[in-house]
């Protein structure tokens, strides 16, 4: 990955209020960028597997990050991170976003293949500054990709 080209981030959601505050506060990152916005766990389902309205991929392209909330209808975020489980997303970090501060959501969710739980900040500040550290974890996680012309010059 370029070091200037974006992480694309999907919001699974229900709070519409919690989305657009995550949307101000990823305005003022460098290279996070929102794709997709969806307000229960199936729609993240469908997001992901490229089903409609979600199937052309370059309108609606397989994000670095998924922000996933627990507490959402049809499908909660514990139903999705065990969908998750049986799927090949490489390049994906999950990262909960939560108001449950249980300690047993905390477990589940990471024995479930969540790379980082976070209960959601209720001050602007504190958003800003975890959005920031998404985005620095994004940068360490996910490895420089080899561009095609070094693989080239190795081959000759």
């Amino acid at each position: 990955m370029d070091a200037n080209e974006p992480y694309l981030v999907l919001v699974a959601d229900d709070s519409e209020d919690d989305r657009y505050l995550l949307k101000q506060a990823m305005a003022r990152t460098k290279r996070l960028e929102i794709v997709a916005e969806v307000a229960t766990g199936s729609d993240a389902i469908n997001y992901l597997k490229g089903h409609a309205p979600f199937h052309d991929r370059e309108k609606h392209p397989l994000p670095h990050l998924l922000l996933l909330d627990l507490k959402m209808p049809l499908k909660d975020g514990f139903a999705v991170l065990e969908w998750l489980q049986t799927q090949d997303f490489a390049d994906l970090s999950v990262v909960v976003l939560t108001d449950s501060m249980r300690p047993e959501h905390l477990k589940r969710a990471l024995d479930m293949g969540a790379d980082l739980f976070q209960v959601k900040p209720k001050v602007r500040a504190e958003l800003e500054t975890m959005v920031l550290a998404l985005e620095e974890h994004l940068s360490r996680s996910i490895p420089p990709q080899i561009e095609r012309a070094q693989l080239l010059n190795l081959s000759t």
